[in-house]
Order: structure tokens, then sequence, then C-alpha cells
């Protein structure tokens, strides 16, 4: 999906994606406008993760058994997405700076490959 919004970006990237969820906690928010046929992200803000560098530090075993919500249906990639996204809160911990200076949102469309 190519975005048109921000010439930066070219297709919708997984960690804001992910964050989208993990910022609202528990409330799942819907980023899809059927009716515009749009993938909406953002703005999104957040704190500083102040552990962030003791969980980028853990074992495999350990992130697992601690943020996991399902022990035995997670899936393979489970450690890696967490490990992933933690190093986007580290690398983006003031997103109003480096991901939403301007405090719109990453719009994405399809285009006429479907892509």
């Amino acid at each position: 999906m190519p975005l048109l919004v921000d010439e930066q970006r070219v297709e919708p990237s997984q960690r804001p994606r992910a964050l989208a969820f993990a910022h609202r906690g528990l409330e799942m928010i819907n980023i899809y406008d059927s009716r515009k046929e749009e993938l909406r992200i953002g703005p999104y803000f957040w704190m500083p993760f102040p552990h962030v560098d003791f969980w980028l530090q853990q074992d495999d075993e350990h992130i697992l058994q601690n943020l996991s919500t399902s022990l035995v249906a997670e899936s393979p990639h489970f450690v890696s997405h967490i490990r992933a996204t933690l190093m986007y809160l580290k690398e983006h911990s003031f997103p109003d700076k480096t991901l939403f200076p301007s405090r719109r949102l990453w719009i994405y469309r399809k285009n006429s490959d479907g892509l």
C-alpha cells in the first residue's frame, strides 16, 4: 500500500500497526477505513518506556514467560516480534519528534496493482 501523505514511507510499517494495539492497552482500535479503503495509522504518542533495556537483555524464555498471555498458543515469531517492538519503542522514545512531527495520520491506499 503506497503512502499518500508522507513521501518518505512507501508501505505501512508493522511496528506502528502493532503499537496501535499496544498504545491503547487492551482496547483494539480499527485502523482500516473500509468506506475509503484506507489504512490510517496514528498519530500515536507515548511516554518513554523506562525498562526497555532490561527487557531487551532478557533471554527468549524470560520474555515468553513474562510477556505472553498464552504461552502454548504463541506463534514461533512471538519473541522476535516483541524484541522488534521494544527496539522500535527505544528508537522512537518521543514519537511526536521522530514519527509524527506534523501530528498527521499516515494514510495508505492500495495502488492499481492491489499493493
